[in-house]
């Protein structure tokens, strides 16, 4: 049998062709709306139904579009009993709703968090950190033309005696753009359904559906366990929990899904500005009346948090420092405000969906996700730009591929003989580096992402896809097993049971 020749280090798509998207079409409102195509199979529905079928052209607006109504909510609000924290963050707090006779009804209540004195501002101390070590390297008293970063989550920069009615403000502020960017992008199935506001037990908040699975990160970690986990000594691909083709087939529908959310946001021109891992998390509705014990519940992604989320050219809050875009950075080190672009929700994609490749290959990724952005800021404060009034460059220099040919072929050297897979890899490759090129001319934008090639032909099918989903407990406590197994034969007297 003739031997398949070696796959090639990766090389960049330079041609799009197909990838550039064409106009969306519009409803009647002159909204975009998606339209079905051959990516359709990877949500196991028509992506025709991601507009929302409850549009009448009133209610709010955002600049001067027109927004549709909210999906009638499943339950009367009066019976609906605030239950079980879900979640909490720096501007609201999330609780299950329970029916009046104490069940779960599926839906979620997101309110105003109470104001804590706390300082999340990550971003902005970093960079002082950075500016005052570079301002003692300099060993010059200069007065730094650096503006404190507004950010609604630091109470530093506000006065006492204004700290929390200022932060009440912004609290309610985000409350209101997460109402509106929700009434504004209608339904999707991969973006968290929101019913409106109501009164819940004289409290005002959202009604939500409740997401009741795992954040992106920690599904891709579970997954690739699995796929890590083989029996004592036999390292082949047949062998593993989850296998090559498992692995990177769930990861394909995820990573579509992913793209699609927020491909969605952009068509109707808002930009989300916060993703992050714990902003998309996995979604397990309990199986219909009458279904049997070895239905698979459908599993989906489902983007959420919409409180940053603005209109395309505005000015906002820039999401967490690992996933902003070095353009973002640069312009934050002199103190410029950040305009909001669609390529910075590309970015922070990228670098999310990079997980999916280190996970897999841990010990050919050894860059932290940050590396890349806090060596371009370094370079451009060791040059003098800040103190030597420098003018900030018109594009960042450029950085190296995230995913670095390198790294590709210590994957291939891992996989061995499984080409078609690897093939796969290659293309994820290339659209990972795209989503995160340091050019934000150049970056595809998470439109174009859904016509890339890793989304073309499907690894496995939906059915599979919910399946090794549903089995990922199951699969993990037989990797569990197998470490413990291989741990005992190589330390027979060591008591591990």
């Amino acid at each position: 049998m003739d031997r398949i020749p070696p796959i090639q280090p990766i090389k960049p798509i330079e041609d799009l062709g197909q990838i550039s998207p064409k106009d969306p079409p519009a409803d009647s409102q002159g909204r975009a709306v998606s339209t079905p195509d051959e990516c359709s199979s990877f949500l196991g529905k028509n992506l025709g139904d991601s507009s929302s079928s409850n549009d009448s052209g009133l209610g709010s607006s955002i600049g001067s579009r027109k927004v549709s109504r909210f999906p009638t909510l499943p339950a009367d609000p009066d019976t609906l009993q605030i239950s079980t924290i879900l979640g909490s963050g720096s501007f609201s707090m999330v609780h299950s709703l329970a029916s009046s006779n104490g069940e779960n009804s599926g839906l979620a209540f997101k309110t105003v968090a109470p104001v804590e004195d706390e300082d999340d501002g990550q971003i902005e101390g970093w960079i002082e950190d950075e500016l005052n070590k570079a301002s003692k390297e300099e060993k010059k008293s200069v007065s730094v033309p650096f503006h404190s970063i507004t950010s609604t989550s630091s109470s530093s920069a506000l006065s006492s005696s204004s700290t929390t009615s200022s932060l009440d403000s912004l609290n309610s502020s985000n409350h209101e753009k997460e109402l509106l960017a929700h009434q504004h992008i209608g339904t999707h199935p991969n973006i968290v359904q929101c019913f409106g506001e109501f009164s819940v037990e004289g409290r005002l908040g959202l009604i939500m559906e409740e997401v009741n699975g795992l954040p992106l990160h920690k599904v891709v970690l579970t997954l690739a366990q699995t796929y890590h986990s083989t029996s004592a000594g036999n390292s082949n691909n047949e062998n593993r929990v989850t296998s090559p083709k498992e692995y990177w087939g769930c990861n394909q529908k995820l990573a579509f899904q992913a793209c699609d959310a927020v491909a969605h946001m952009h068509k109707q021109g808002l930009v989300h500005c916060d993703l992050k891992p714990d902003n998309l998390m996995l979604h397990s509705p309990p199986p219909s009346p009458g279904a049997t014990s070895s239905h698979n519940p459908e599993h989906s992604l489902k983007l959420i948090d919409l409180g940053l989320a603005s209109e395309e050219g505005t000015v906002t809050s820039i999401g967490h420092e690992l996933y902003v875009a070095p353009e973002a950075l640069l312009e934050k080190t002199l103190g410029q405000e950040s305009k909001i672009t669609e390529k910075l929700d590309s970015y922070a994609l990228g670098i999310l969906l990079n997980k999916i490749f280190t996970s897999c290959f841990p010990e050919s990724s050894d860059k932290k996700p940050d590396s890349r952005e806090k060596a371009h800021i370094d370079a451009f404060i060791k040059a003098g730009g800040h103190f030597k009034d420098t003018p900030l460059p018109e594009k960042p220099s450029t950085i190296p591929a995230l995913i670095s040919e390198e790294q590709l072929s210590a994957s291939q050297k891992a996989l061995k003989d499984d080409h078609s897979t690897m093939e796969k890899i290659e293309l994820f490759c290339d659209l990972v580096n795209k989503l995160t090129n340091s050019d934000p001319d150049q970056r595809l934008s998470v439109i174009e992402s859904l016509e890339h090639p890793f989304f073309k032909t499907e690894l496995i099918s939906l059915e599979d896809f919910h399946k090794i989903i549903n089995e990922l407990p199951d699969r993990k406590e037989q990797a569990i097993s197998r470490a413990v197994d291989a741990f005992s034969q190589d330390y027979p007297n060591y008591p591990i049971r």
